[in-house]
């Protein structure tokens, strides 16, 4: 039974060759041309195979064909090759060895990649690897499936794998001089080292890719390879040089490519260098052609702009738009994640099918085994969708809980917010108070300075600036103020300093007239010695004692 098995399958698959050998010498003209317009036009050739009417394919290999190419198209237009599912499968299997053969396989690993299956979609990558050669269309392949590779390792934070295939497919793209596809992997290469902080390597990388893109003459190729560079330096903190090349990136945008992620970094980039007019402008300015993942990301840094400037209220508003799109992108995103999962199994039913119906019509004999077969994977397949559905389940209620979580946090920073807004209301308040305080000292300094020149400007105040220029080496010849200059400089200063006076008598009601008088004098500037002589004495220490009794009159009276 094994050898007879062994002997059909070795008769089925050398029809196939054999088959697949007579039909790819001959293919339709309406192919061929769409195959020309791949690299030049890739819009124009998906439009060209969608006018194309499958009926009037008329061999095996011109419809593979067509299906290949048609998988092609969708892959440069940058569309979910979701859909071509059976497209691909039918390259797989149809197409022995070659080129062709590794480009299905390089399609296959990018659809299961898609549909997050990344290790069967390495175990594809990696089959297409030895049906490749040396010729220039087999070289730019084999460099795809290296870089392809290493987008699927940087996920998995693999990134000493991830650069090793990274360099392999640039080394396979300078082969073939092939700039723009060189200047795309050097972009993967800065950002494994961006990761590892080696940041002399990425500056290296960087400025190389800048060079081979001006070569390119490309302007989106040089404006998005300038945007990764701005982004390069924003993260080394070099905001001005990220700067530079945003609004270099900017200047080489091609009029029908969205400006909204360079608007929003060069926003970003203002806002950090605190130019907060100029990144408002921008911010602003992102809204024109974004999506609605770059408006989310607006709304946030508004937030944060608005935060800087303390306007606490339009900060909210933006935080609070910002969170309401983040909500609905993220039941986007898990809408999309059900429908890829859908995808998944309607391939794998979809495959089972078509091999089941070729075994049936190519291989008649072993009937009963292929419905055995079938019937074992049916059961396989329910136990497998029992899974399927608690793990969706068990998904679905953790999701649930991740959106109650992260409506909590939402509101969490809501009421920080407005916890703010009132701390900043309390400190403004409080700076005022300290802001008249200090006024109302600086007034009772200037009134202090006036009532001082006031003084000075009469005759008792001469009098004494001149008794206090004698010579007070001989103390019993030393002439003080009389009795009646006294009488008449206590009159005076009472008069001048009468506010001090009366607060002094209100605060210390037990002062007497010459404590109130020498604390007047002390107001005035006069040294020790003129003080000394207003109260009819030559001696310093009896101006010292009395200052010792006022402090302590006060003491005890507080």
């Amino acid at each position: 039974m094994r050898l007879r098995k062994t002997f059909l399958a070795f008769v089925y698959i050398s029809c196939l060759v054999i088959l697949s050998c007579c039909q790819e010498s001959t293919s339709s003209p309406l192919l061929v041309e769409a195959d020309s317009l791949l690299t030049i036009s890739p819009e124009k050739a998906l439009q060209k195979l969608k006018q194309i009417d499958i009926s009037k394919l008329h061999s095996n290999y011109e419809k593979a064909y067509y299906s290949l190419l048609l998988v092609q198209a969708t892959d440069k237009n940058y569309l979910s090759l979701l859909p071509c599912d059976s497209l691909i499968n039918v390259c797989t299997e149809y197409f022995y060895s070659g080129l062709n053969k590794g480009k299905s396989y390089l399609y296959k690993g990018r659809l299961l990649v898609e549909m997050g299956m990344e290790r069967e979609a390495i175990d594809f990558f990696y089959k297409a690897l030895p049906e490749l050669k040396n010729g220039k269309s087999e070289i730019r392949i084999r460099g795809m499936i290296y870089e392809d590779l290493g987008r699927v390792y940087y996920s998995q934070s693999l990134y000493n794998e991830a650069l090793d295939k990274f360099n392999l497919a640039c080394n396979d793209y300078i082969s073939i001089n092939d700039k723009k596809a060189i200047v795309n992997a050097l972009g993967f290469i800065s950002r494994v080292y961006a990761i590892q902080n080696k940041n002399k390597d990425e500056i290296r990388v960087m400025t190389q890719a800048i060079k081979l893109a001006f070569e390119t003459k490309d302007s989106l190729v040089i404006s998005n390879t300038c945007n990764n560079y701005s982004m390069t330096y924003e993260s080394l903190n070099k905001i001005d040089s990220a700067l530079q090349y945003a609004f270099l990136a900017l200047s080489y945008r091609p009029f029908n490519v969205k400006k909204s992620p360079i608007y929003l970094s060069i926003g970003n980039l203002k806002l950090l260098n605190s130019e907060i007019d100029s990144a408002r402008y921008y911010l602003n300015k992102s809204f024109e052609d974004g999506t609605v993942k770059d408006h989310a990301l607006t709304h946030g840094y508004l937030s944060d702009l608005e935060k800087s400037q303390g306007n606490f209220q339009e900060a909210f508003e933006h935080l609070t738009v910002f969170s309401e799109v983040i909500d609905s992108l993220y039941m986007v995103d898990k809408s999309s994640q059900i429908e890829q999962m859908g995808y998944k199994y309607e391939i794998e039913a979809k495959v089972a099918s078509h091999k089941a119906s070729m075994r049936l019509t190519i291989i008649a004999v072993v009937f009963v085994s292929i419905i055995i077969v079938l019937m074992l994977l049916l059961v396989l397949q329910r136990l497998n969708k029992k899974k399927t559905i608690a793990k969706l389940l068990y998904k679905q209620h953790s999701e649930r809980m991740l959106m109650e979580i992260a409506s909590l946090q939402t509101r969490i920073n809501q009421n920080n917010l407005q916890i703010q807004c009132l701390e900043k209301e309390q400190l403004d308040w409080d700076f005022k108070i300290e802001e008249k305080m200090r006024e109302v000292q600086e007034l009772a300094k200037q009134k202090n300075k006036l009532r001082n020149a006031l003084f000075q400007q009469t005759s008792s105040y001469t009098k004494i600036q001149k008794l206090s220029k004698q010579d007070r080496s001989d103390n019993k010849s030393i002439k003080v103020l009389t009795q009646a200059e006294q009488i008449e400089l206590r009159k005076t200063i009472f008069q001048i300093y009468e506010e001090s006076v009366a607060e002094l008598q209100e605060k210390f009601p037990k002062l007497t007239e010459d404590d109130l008088l020498y604390s007047c004098l002390e107001q005035t500037g006069l040294d020790t010695f003129a003080i000394a002589l207003c109260f009819g004495n030559a001696s310093k220490q009896i101006v010292n004692q009395r200052r010792y009794r006022l402090k302590a009159k006060m003491i005890i009276e507080e």
